[in-house]
């Protein structure tokens, strides 16, 4: 485990009531980013790009962990902000080096220096595509988790007597699971062997159905594939 991603999930009877979630390899992270706080819960940065999903409950999670980043005086929070007013009033903020940084992963940032200066309804129009990219991606790698997992439990719920889950202690259960991915061939990482420009060139030609985006509207706010897909 790298660390633990905690969010309220408070509910009438449990109102204060916490929900862990564990990663062991948190998706879109680069490896040499995966860090966590003096507390061991993942860092703003490492939430913020696990959040960049196909669901629209998420992006607000993003934009609001890219706005505490900015104030805490984290550069890196230019890399989130999806809002035009705080994007563009900490673009004007930050310094030439970060400028040139932060662009090379989010080429998006280029066009807050477009001269003469974007409408607020084109900007805002990169910002949905730019979006768009990180959701169609996120749906084609997540498919591929699903199906082998799908392919996994068909096989696992064939052996006679199965029973899941079970109410046995944890530990038990995941000596079970871990049996059964064995036995019954539950691939440690379903997207070997799928070039990832396959991945996004899938994504791509689906956004430019969804959102009917130009060619050079991609160019300005594709991210690099290694950052779509690290």
């Amino acid at each position: 485990m790298v660390g633990r991603v905690i969010c309220q999930s408070g509910t009438r009877r449990h109102p204060s009531s916490n929900k862990v979630d564990i990663f062991c390899k948190p998706p879109r992270v680069r490896p040499e980013e995966i860090a966590v706080d003096n507390e061991g819960w993942a860092t703003r940065h490492v939430v913020a790009q696990m959040k960049r999903t196909d669901r629209d409950k998420d992006w607000p999670i993003v934009q609001g962990l890219g706005q505490q980043l900015w104030e805490r005086g984290q550069a890196i929070g230019l890399l989130h902000l999806t809002e035009f007013q705080s994007l563009t009033e900490a673009w004007l903020m930050a310094s030439t080096q970060e400028k040139e940084q932060l662009s090379r992963r989010r080429p998006l940032l280029h066009a807050l220096d477009a001269s003469p200066p974007l409408e607020k309804i084109d900007f805002e129009r990169l910002l949905s595509i730019e979006r768009l990219i990180w959701e169609r991606v996120n749906e084609h790698r997540q498919g591929n988790y699903t199906r082998a997992w799908k392919d996994f439990y068909r096989r696992w719920r064939g052996e006679d007597g199965w029973h899941w889950p079970t109410d046995e202690q944890w530990w038990l259960q995941h000596r079970h699971l871990m049996k059964a991915v064995h036995q019954h061939g539950l691939p440690p990482n379903p997207l070997a062997g799928i070039p990832s420009e396959e991945l996004v060139s899938a994504a791509l030609r689906e956004v430019v159905k969804i959102a009917a985006a130009t060619q050079n509207e991609l160019a300005r706010v594709l991210p690099p594939v290694d950052e779509l897909l690290p």
